[in-house]
C-alpha cells in the first residue's frame, strides 16, 4: 500500500445480504458491491452525525446555553 492510499478493512456479510446488495448495486449505478456498501455506510454515518449534532444543540438550548 502506498503512502497516499487509504487503509481498508474487510467486513463479513452474510450471503443473503450480499445477494440483496448485488441485486440493486448495478441498477443504482455502482461498479461493485464494495462501492455500494461504502456509499451506504458514508451516507448513514453522515445522518448519524447530523442527528447527534441536532440532539446536542437541543440539549444545550434546553439548558440555556444556546438561544
Amino acid at each position: 500500500m502506498s503512502e497516499g492510499e487509504p487503509k481498508t478493512a474487510r467486513v463479513p456479510l452474510d450471503t443473503a445480504l450480499l445477494a440483496q446488495i448485488e441485486a440493486i448495486r448495478e441498477s443504482a449505478g455502482f461498479a461493485s458491491a464494495e462501492a455500494f456498501v461504502h456509499h451506504c455506510v458514508e451516507k448513514e454515518l453522515k445522518a448519524q452525525r447530523e442527528a447527534a449534532e441536532k440532539a446536542l444543540a437541543q440539549r444545550l438550548r434546553a439548558l440555556g446555553y444556546l438561544e
